[in-house]
C-alpha cells in the first residue's frame, strides 16, 4: 500500500479474492500431500541443491537452475523430465534453433549432466547430441574516449535533482581503473583498500581465489574521502546498535563481532 497513490474498492476486493484463492490452494495441496510447486521450479530447486552439496559457486547454481527451469517447461511433465531422450531433444533445439554460443551449449549439456546424476541417479547419462563449434567474434569495445563520456554523464545531475545524483561516478571510475567485476566492485570493504600501497585486495573473486591489484593514484584522494563518509554512516549504525556491515556464512558465526567493526563496513 503505497501513501501517493490511491486504490479503487474494486481493485482492493480483486486482490483479496486472488491471494485467498492462492492460500486455498496451498492448503488443498498441502491436504493432498501435493508439491504446489511447478515443474520448472521443483527442477530448479534439486539442481541447486544438488549444487551445494558439490560446492558449487552461487552464480555456477544460479546458471544451471536457470536451463533445469527452461527444461521443466520444456518437458512439461515429472515422467518426461526423467528420459534422457528428452534432454537429448531439448539439448539439441538449443543447439539447433537458438545459434548460441558454444559456451551457452556446454552450460546447457553441464546442467543437465548435474541433473541426471546427482538427481536421477543416472551413472553415465548419453544425450547423443553434438554441440556446434562457433567461430571467434572480436568484442565491440569503448575507447577511453567513450568511456569518459559515459563516467561523466553517470556524474552529472539529472534534469530532476535525485538523491542518486553524482553516486555512481566513483564506482565507475574505480572499477574501470582498477579493472574490477560488479560483484567485486560492491563487495569492497574498508579492510580492503590499502592507500598508502596503493592497493585493493579482492576477496572470493572468480573461482573463489583472493588476489591483489593495483588502486589508481587518480583516485585516492576520492577513495579516502569516501572511506570517511562510509566512517559516518558507520557511526550512526552504532547509534543505532545496527550491524552496519553483513557478513554470511561460517565467516559470520567465526567472527561475530566483525559486522560491527569499521574495517568490515
Amino acid at each position: 500500500m503505497r501513501e501517493d497513490r490511491e486504490r479503487e474498492p474494486w481493485q482492493l476486493d480483486q486482490w483479496n479474492g486472488a491471494i485467498q484463492w492462492y492460500l486455498n490452494w496451498l492448503r488443498a495441496c498441502e491436504e493432498a500431500h501435493v508439491d504446489h510447486r511447478s515443474l520448472p521450479e521443483r527442477l530448479r530447486a534439486a539442481v541447486v541443491s544438488a549444487g551445494s552439496r558439490l560446492g558449487h559457486a552461487r552464480r555456477t547454481k544460479q546458471c544451471y537452475g536457470a536451463w533445469l527451469a527452461r527444461y521443466g517447461a520444456f518437458a512439461k511433465n515429472d515422467r518426461a523430465a526423467m528420459e534422457v531422450e528428452t534432454a537429448t531433444r531439448f539439448l539439441t533445439s538449443v543447439v539447433d534453433d537458438e545459434d548460441c554460443a558454444y559456451s551457452t551449449q556446454k552450460q546447457a549439456l553441464n546442467a543437465l549432466a548435474l541433473f541426471f546424476k546427482q538427481v536421477c541417479g543416472v551413472e553415465n547419462p548419453r544425450f547423443g547430441v553434438k554441440l556446434r563449434k562457433t567461430g571467434a567474434r572480436i568484442p565491440v569495445v569503448l575507447s577511453k574516449e567513450e568511456t569518459q563520456q559515459v563516467i561523466t554523464k553517470l556524474e552529472e545531475p539529472t534534469k530532476v535533482p535525485k538523491k542518486t545524483d553524482g553516486k555512481y561516478g566513483l564506482p565507475a571510475r574505480l572499477q574501470y581503473g582498477a579493472g574490477l567485476r560488479r560483484s567485486e566492485l560492491v563487495r569492497l570493504r574498508i579492510k580492503d583498500i590499502d592507500l598508502d600501497r596503493g592497493t585493493l585486495t579482492i576477496r572470493q573473486a572468480k573461482g573463489d581465489k583472493d588476489r591483489v591489484t593495483l588502486l589508481p593514484k587518480s583516485l585516492q584522494k576520492e577513495i579516502a574521502g569516501q572511506i570517511e563518509q562510509a566512517r559516518s554512516i558507520w557511526q550512526e549504525d552504532r547509534k543505532a546498535g545496527l550491524a552496519g556491515a553483513h557478513i554470511k556464512g561460517a565467516l559470520g558465526r567465526k567472527f561475530s563481532q566483525a559486522a560491527e567493526s569499521f574495517e568490515w563496513f
